[in-house]
C-alpha cells in the first residue's frame, strides 16, 4: 500500500464527488483549487484525444483534460455549464472536465474498499468508496496531473 492510501486511511478525508461518463468518481478535496464553468480553450496541436485544450487561469496556461476520454469512457457534448475542476498537485495544475458536480463528502476509513487491489503505483484510482449518491473511485491526484498531454507519451 502507498504512503498517501495510508494517510487517507488514519483518518477522515474531505473528496469532491464527480460523474462523469455513467460511473462516479472523487477526488481529494485538498487536490481541487477551484471549480469553474467552462471556459474557452485552445486547441494543443498534436494532444492525446483526452486533452481538451488549454486554458488561461489567472494569467497562467493550463492544460485541459475531459477525465471520461482519460478513463475510455464515453463524453457527452460541452456547454457552457460544463465543469471544470482546477486541481493541483505538487506544483503542476490541470483542468479537468467532469459531467457533473455532485458534492462535498466526508470518507471515513470504512468507507474505503480494494485499496491494495487499486492502489498500484500510477494506477488511476487509490480505492473504492461508498458515498452518499453511490460507489465511487478515488482518484489517484498524481495520476491525473500527469496524465500525457501528448500521442504516444508514457502513461
Amino acid at each position: 500500500m502507498r504512503a498517501d492510501i495510508d494517510e487517507v486511511l488514519s483518518g477522515n478525508c474531505q473528496v469532491l464527488v464527480l460523474k462523469m461518463g455513467g460511473m462516479l468518481a472523487c477526488i481529494e478535496l485538498g487536490y481541487v483549487e477551484r471549480t469553474i464553468s467552462l471556459v474557452a480553450l485552445h486547441v494543443m496541436p498534436g494532444s492525446a484525444p483526452h486533452v481538451a485544450g488549454i486554458m488561461n487561469y489567472a494569467g497562467s496556461s493550463v492544460p485541459v483534460i475531459d477525465l471520461a476520454i482519460r478513463l475510455g469512457l464515453p463524453s457527452l457534448p460541452y456547454t457552457l455549464d460544463t465543469p471544470i475542476v482546477v486541481c493541483m498537485h505538487g506544483l503542476k495544475r490541470m483542468g479537468v472536465i467532469v459531467q457533473d458536480i455532485k458534492g462535498i463528502q466526508m470518507l471515513q476509513e470504512s468507507d474505503l474498499q480494494l485499496t491494495g487491489e487499486l492502489g498500484r503505483h500510477d494506477a488511476a484510482f487509490r480505492a473504492c468508496a461508498h458515498t452518499d449518491t453511490g460507489l465511487a473511485f478515488l482518484l489517484d491526484a498524481a495520476w491525473l496531473i500527469n496524465s500525457g498531454l501528448y500521442q504516444g507519451a508514457e502513461q
